[in-house]
């Protein structure tokens, strides 16, 4: 139990987000019972005399309350106080409206019992139903037939038939005349006895012993679940000690793991079987913690743990490199999913690498890995999410924060064929100062294509110079990029610089940066923008621009985009652009604008065209093919789903749309603008 003050806000006590993850530039309110604490505050002190009074909201850093760079104690004379406490956005995270002083620290420690004794007690039961099991196929392989029960009643015929007792599962033979009539509600001591013509237990303690052995999970039919603890783990809350040599047994038996504690390791973990599944109670309880000192270099598998097992599962857990492996070569990562198919991994949090944190990955031109990340986490890694060389890789909800030692946050790398970010969003921690840190970087490599990478509401915020959007493709290789919604910030670098040819398609999207928005001036290379918002503000002397066309194919419909600088060279758009009459320009500029003649927006529901293969026809009244702009958007479920589209021009009147493994009736919802 936490050392308490009349808060009972300890300076060691973590406060997380709605994700989890740590609390950073959260804010805490503290006020009158049953009143918004934002607006009803009490006085509240940093000293236990009350004599040096602190401001609200109190802030918090890296999960901890945090007053000018020092964590503090908070104490207040009220018994009774209301509680809400803030992500950096303004979400509301925590809310009490009525806590008695010294049991915040209860409320949180209950959380945590309440969490671990629900996971122990599915686990025990779980078991139970599962040595059942066991006990009944051993039963079974010795010839009897189990029959329920002696709370039911039952009438024994035949001497190869066991009787259960539900109450405690075990299985008893009757040894005397049959047929043996058992009523309801009984007991063997009550209906004979243990005698040489009476009861006898067939549920052998044989059978028993080999089940509480390390290997007797494996006598369990259907459920299969080990635990570190099996076979010699010693690891505790607060007393991390070496447990390789369990934790590695344990997954290489082959049956899903639990883990239910935080272990040491001094070698990397992996997968031991296909379909395997690895949990946790919480990343706050659960995990794997590396011991610098004692660290085992593999120059193949530097991870804390690897996948390497087709249709596994890693949920509920942390990873934690703890900083070793300074040198470059010797670098330890996270998590790694390696040439697997279909993995999965939930609310996994990765720290304190020294190289990347989460990272799914395939040999260059195989591109065979394939799998989803949900709710998971990165924080105080090199490289934050890394995708390479994958086949399709989903990241839904993902959250990175960046440090001194990030250089990337989000990094889709050489071939991939398919990577979609949803709802993820990045940002560097409180106070950092970093050069070139680059919140999404997408490069190619060896002269090798990429296929699709798309970014759906996401919000990535990166500091100093470092640029919010890189990409960057080798000569002669393409790549379509695809910006649905969402922010994507750099105060001092630009917001976005792309080259190659590029295939890069942005739609209700903020970008905002001092350098602004750069295309691609790679012959070829197509821009398409729709209603943007993008904006630079210049904080020196120098011209700024909002948008940077390099004298490419860029085609802007909608939005706004705006340039705000003390010099009056500063223009919206910087090179020639086809430009919707309708998109605000700040300061205005006027050339190369068109007006909108026409649009059109609608759905078409899509209809079988081969055996993989849907369409769907739009129709149009343009008269004209010559410049116009189409965007699509496909939903399944009513929810936007990241999926790229084919489409052509069939006459002045149709447009149709077609895409592979997409079922017949999905909607794919279109806006047609036709500009002069």
């Amino acid at each position: 139990m936490a050392l308490r003050t009349p808060l009972t806000v300890s300076p060691h006590m973590y406060i997380g987000d709605s994700t989890g993850r740590p609390l950073d530039y959260g804010m805490i309110f503290f006020g009158e019972k049953n009143k918004d604490p934002e607006f009803y505050p009490i006085d509240i002190f940093s000293d236990d005399q009350m004599t040096k009074p602190i401001s609200q909201p109190v802030r918090t850093k890296g999960g901890f309350i945090n007053d000018s760079g020092d964590m503090i104690e908070l104490h207040a004379s009220e018994i009774i106080y209301s509680v809400k406490v803030l992500d950096q956005y303004g979400r509301q995270v925590f809310y009490k409206a009525a806590m008695m002083r010294n049991n915040w620290n209860d409320d949180v420690i209950a959380q945590i019992d309440a969490a671990i004794e629900s996971a122990r007690q599915s686990a025990v039961d779980l078991a139970v139903i599962a040595v059942g099991q066991a006990i009944d196929t051993q039963v079974s392989k010795l010839g009897f037939v189990i029959i329920d029960s002696f709370e039911l009643g039952a009438t024994i015929t035949q001497r190869n038939q066991a009787l259960r007792k539900a109450s405690d599962g075990k299985l008893y033979k009757w040894l005397g005349d049959l047929p043996k009539t058992v009523p309801a509600n009984s007991s063997p001591e009550a209906t004979g006895g243990f005698t040489a013509n009476g009861w006898r237990e067939v549920s052998d303690v044989a059978l028993r012993q080999d089940l509480a052995s390390p290997t007797g999970i494996g006598l369990v039919g259907g459920f299969k679940i080990v635990t570190p603890e099996m076979y010699g783990a010693k690891s505790t809350l607060g007393n991390i000690v070496d447990d390789s040599a369990a934790v590695k047994m344990a997954m290489q038996s082959g049956h899903h793991v639990f883990l239910a504690a935080k272990y040491g390791t001094s070698e990397g973990i992996n997968t031991g079987k296909d379909g395997q599944v690895v949990f946790g109670i919480s990343k706050a309880v659960s995990g794997l913690t590396v011991i610098p000192e004692l660290w085992t270099r593999n120059p193949q598998r530097n991870n804390v743990i690897q996948m390497v097992h087709d249709n596994c599962r890693f949920v509920d857990f942390t990873a934690d490199a703890n900083n070793a492996g300074s040198a470059p070569s010797e670098r330890v990562h996270g998590v790694m999913c390696s040439e697997v198919v279909n993995f999965a991994v939930e609310r996994v949090e990765a720290i304190h690498c020294t190289g990347y944190g989460h990272w799914a990955l395939s040999n260059p031109t195989e591109q065979r890995t394939t799998g989803y990340y949900l709710g998971c986490t990165s924080i105080d890694n090199q490289v934050l999410f890394e995708q390479t060389s994958c086949a399709k890789v989903d990241l839904y909800s993902c959250t990175g924060v960046a440090s001194a030692r990030t250089v990337e946050m989000f990094h889709p790398y050489d071939d991939n064929v398919l990577v979609n970010y949803t709802n993820c969003s990045a940002y560097a921690e409180e106070g950092l100062v970093a050069n070139g840190l680059a919140g999404i970087n997408i490069v190619t490599l060896n002269n090798r294509s990429f296929g699709e990478i798309n970014f759906n509401n996401c919000d990535v915020r990166t500091v100093n110079n470092g640029t919010a959007v890189n990409i960057s493709l080798q000569e002669g290789t393409t790549g379509r990029v695809n910006f649905h919604g969402g922010t994507y910030i750099s105060p001092d670098g630009a917001s976005l610089v792309s080259s190659g040819l590029l295939d890069l398609h942005v739609n209700d999207s903020r970008f905002e940066g001092v350098g602004g928005f750069n295309c691609s001036r790679t012959v070829g290379a197509r821009t398409t923008i729709t209603a943007p918002d993008i904006l630079a503000v210049g904080t020196g002397t120098d011209p700024v621009f909002g948008l940077i066309t390099n004298d490419g194919d860029v085609t802007v419909t909608g939005g706004s985009v705006e340039a705000r600088a003390s010099n009056s060279g500063t223009k919206a758009i910087r090179g020639s652009v086809t430009v919707s009459d309708e998109t605000r320009l700040l300061p205005n500029t006027p050339t190369g604008r068109l007006k909108i003649l026409k649009e059109g927006i609608g759905h078409v529901i899509l209809q079988q065209a081969g055996a993989t293969t849907t369409f769907g026809n739009i129709s149009v009244n343009w008269g004209s093919l010559d410049k116009f702009n189409l965007q699509l958007s496909v939903y399944k479920d009513d929810y936007l789903v990241p999926y790229s589209l084919n489409w052509h021009t069939v006459n002045d009147a149709t447009i149709r749309v077609s895409a592979k493994d997409l079922p017949v009736g999905t909607k794919v919802y279109y806006r047609w603008v036709l500009v002069a």
